[in-house]
């Protein structure tokens, strides 16, 4: 029924909020979208994959033929359609004006850099200020989309170029054609014109760059990649803010190429970013486990205890241990050092800390790259898709079997 109602729905009257309206109608989708999401994320899903798809052409000719923008099946039930299609849909819809070749994802084949390894003032026009300097006498927006916007880059050097030159891109030009040039160590530039090739190896390289451990931006865990909540210490309280807008920016320019990129992303991150900036608060406590296994079997082990919590010594406090050997102590709640942990309050306690670890700590860093994301593409786009389908498209399918005989 939610299907044939998608399908029936005009997809170009954007003003038609009966679906919005029909408690029933939101409260089956919610829970049809919420089963799928589940299932996708359980070691045992609830059934097979094609469980959820419905053999109907409808739904598809409808998301074509809008191009994955406004369509109602892609909002209420995007599950209904295959991933493939829908990747086709949504990666169209996010770079229309500029379309490449082939966007259909494929597989994929120490110390810390300081915040003042990204500053290059060199005389070869690369630094921020000269980017920032050709970014302000670019023509407008209408002429702009029509042309290329060229990015020169030093081979040994292209982290730093990168972040110079992408950053001081207007969204307009992010989301327009870029061609890359490369550089040799004297500034000569290399022979060849950009058809498409370069521009992939220079951003498959920026991305493996900027997601690297020893840039100090994100942090592993046994799921995946994490915002570094000392990346403040590691870059600057405010720099380290532009360097995840800068990464965020990189993802969402590779995913609207549909360039598959090397990081691996937490299954909580990835949910931050379906949810279009917004942590899933309901399920913290068994993320935890990724980041911290032990700490989340303490804070189990203490939401059934059965003993006084307060014998615990317990306060709504904690103390974190930082880079370069420092502790820091951080209130849960207003003065909370001095508030005991006591049976009634020892549940809020469990989430205030969970929240602590995998929100309150990464929430400025999470935000600006979510920033940078929508820069690149429109992030409601990724709400159709699940948290692994969402990391196929960033880094393709690596479960796919390699013979290695061949």
């Amino acid at each position: 029924e939610i299907f044939d109602r998608c399908c029936a729905r005009d997809d170009d009257d954007d003003d038609d909020k009966s679906d919005e309206n029909d408690p029933a109608f939101v409260a089956c989708a919610s829970l049809l979208k919420t089963l799928h999401a589940r299932s996708a994320r359980m070691r045992r899903p609830i059934g097979p994959a094609d469980l959820w798809l419905v053999a109907d052409d409808r739904g598809l000719s409808l998301s074509s033929k809008n191009k994955g923008k406004n369509v109602p099946l892609l909002r209420w039930a995007p599950q209904c359609v295959p991933f493939r299609e829908r990747a086709k849909l949504v990666l169209c819809a996010s770079s229309s004006s500029h379309p490449n070749a082939d966007r259909t994802p494929t597989t994929s084949s120490g110390d810390f850099i300081s915040s003042s390894f990204f500053r290059s003032h060199d005389d070869d026009g690369t630094s921020a200020a000269a980017a920032q300097r050709r970014s302000r006498s670019s023509p407008s927006s209408s002429v702009q989309n029509k042309r290329k916007t060229s990015l020169r880059v030093r081979r040994g050097r292209v982290l730093e170029d990168g972040f110079a030159q992408i950053s001081a891109l207007s969204r307009e030009e992010l989301r327009g054609r870029l061609s890359v040039s490369f550089r040799d160590e004297f500034g000569r530039a290399e022979a060849g014109i950009d058809a498409g090739g370069l521009f992939k190896e220079f951003w498959t390289d920026l991305a493996s760059s900027a997601f690297a451990p020893e840039t100090g931006l994100f942090v592993g865990s046994t799921d995946g990649l994490l915002p570094n909540p000392d990346s403040d210490v590691i870059h600057g309280s405010c720099d380290h803010l532009q360097l995840f807008t800068f990464v965020g920016r990189v993802l969402g320019k590779a995913l609207a190429e549909g360039i598959t990129v090397q990081p691996k992303f937490n299954r909580c991150f990835l949910r931050f970013l379906l949810r279009g900036g917004r942590f899933d608060y309901l399920s913290l406590l068994d993320d935890l486990e990724a980041i911290d296994a032990d700490l989340r079997k303490n804070l189990k082990f203490l939401a059934v205890y059965d003993g006084d919590p307060a014998s615990l010594g317990l306060t709504f406090q904690v103390t974190v241990d930082r880079i370069g050997g420092t502790t820091t102590t951080f209130d849960l709640v207003p003065n909370g050092g001095s508030i005991q942990v006591t049976k009634e309050n020892r549940l809020s306690y469990v989430q205030r800390v969970a929240k602590f670890h995998l929100v309150d700590r990464v929430a400025a860093q999470a935000a600006s790259f979510v920033a940078g994301l929508g820069d690149a593409l429109d992030v409601d786009l990724l709400h159709r898709f699940s948290e692994a389908e969402l990391q196929v498209l960033i880094s393709g399918n690596s479960r796919d079997p390699v013979d290695v005989d061949d």
